[in-house]
């Protein structure tokens, strides 16, 4: 599902600095590495962005839960009169997940997992609508899997 993309890494990787995230817009998905074991936090490591607590009942993160999947979320950066690029999205997301506050409540069940900032994130640069080809990715995903990706709220 994720041929062609330009790059990975852990979210501890991106927050080290040691990665260099495209100054573009484009797509993003969050993946879980081979020999992950789930787990999940009844606490969200999430920022309280606006005060807001993105923790949500493990019953729910079990609901949402899609076995078998290799991908966890798929996200955008950047469109028609948005200047986000990869760097800020994927950075801010990293952060939020880190317990800073700041505004990317989007697969924020991410946050819930043992071991999030283990999970690799990779990006793919794109020159058509960054929403559309969300859309397309998610909808590719429902097709086979009956439902949408574990942290992906809506389509």
């Amino acid at each position: 599902m994720l041929d062609g993309w330009e790059g990975k890494t852990s979210f501890a990787g991106l927050l080290s600095g040691a990665v260099e995230l495209p100054l573009e817009q484009g797509v993003y998905a969050v993946e879980i590495p081979r020999c992950f074991k789930v787990s999940f936090l009844p606490c969200s490591t999430g920022g309280r962005f606006k005060g807001r607590d993105p923790t949500v009942p493990i019953r729910r993160l079990q609901e949402k839960w899609v076995e078998g999947a290799d991908i966890l979320y798929f996200g955008k950066a950047g469109g028609t009169g948005l200047r986000t690029t990869l760097k800020d999205r994927i950075l801010l997301y990293a952060k939020f997940g880190a317990g800073r506050p700041v505004g990317h409540y989007g697969g924020r069940l991410i946050w819930q997992l043992a071991g999030a900032m283990d999970l690799t994130v990779q990006w793919k640069r794109t020159s058509e609508e960054p929403r559309l080809a969300e859309k397309c990715l998610i909808s590719a995903f429902l097709g086979e899997y009956g439902k949408l990706p574990f942290a992906n709220m809506t389509r």
